[in-house]
């Protein structure tokens, strides 16, 4: 995470008090994802919508289907407590960058990469849970990851509707998921992210939110 420096403002925004307008400088804060806290979750059976195994430790996040049809989903954790107590939110975006590809490109055969939010932690802890494969978002694919990556790098900017859910004073959880939980070709089909464990900062998931204090 980088702390915000004057190089970082990214124009003013407009606060009111009263009868008096005043200009504040707009923010940029980033975060990498928390080794410790991201991960893959595969689903316990190809219908069952529940977790079985895990992997906090993987230095690549998969999202897709194994050989039993069975749904890879990624969790991505960000420490997002460092913001302001009072910050306004303006922008945030998320990327990933791809390590490979599996078997058949999912984004060709599984529909959408959605994104959870959780507002703090999927599951009954910080760290990753079987459970974190189905637990109950704080809102359910808020948007989508486009399949338009800039030298591997996907991105996807959220909507104004998903500020909300960047917890100021916790974690911020996102989950990645495709659309459709496999293809029934009994057949290994995934994309293969940098997680937070990866030696290289530099590759690991990116969360970058803009804001001001007023």
């Amino acid at each position: 995470m980088s702390r915000p420096q004057d190089g970082d403002n990214n124009g003013t925004a407009t606060c009111d008090i009263g009868a008096y307008e005043y200009k504040v400088p707009i923010l940029t804060e980033k975060f990498r994802s928390t080794a410790t806290y991201d991960g893959w979750v595969l689903e316990e059976s190809e219908t069952s919508e529940t977790g079985g195994s895990k992997s906090a430790t993987a230095t690549t996040l998969l999202v897709g289907d194994d050989a039993q049809d069975r749904q890879y989903r990624a969790i991505l954790s960000f420490d997002t407590s460092t913001l302001p107590d009072n910050a306004v939110i303006t922008s945030a975006v998320l990327k990933i960058k791809r390590q490979s590809v599996v078997g058949t490109d999912p984004f060709s055969t599984h529909g959408k990469l959605l994104v959870d939010m959780r507002k703090g932690y999927f599951g009954s802890a910080k760290a990753l849970q079987a459970a974190d494969f189905e637990v109950t978002a704080s809102a359910s694919a808020v948007k989508n990851i486009p399949n338009t990556p800039v030298s591997n790098w996907y991105k996807v900017n959220l909507p104004t509707t998903a500020f909300q859910y960047v917890h100021l004073k916790n974690v911020t959880q996102f989950r990645l998921r495709f659309q459709k939980g496999d293809n029934d070709d009994m057949d290994a089909d995934y994309m293969k992210f940098y997680s937070g464990n990866h030696s290289s900062e530099s590759v690991r998931p990116l969360l970058i939110i803009k804001y001001y204090v007023p």
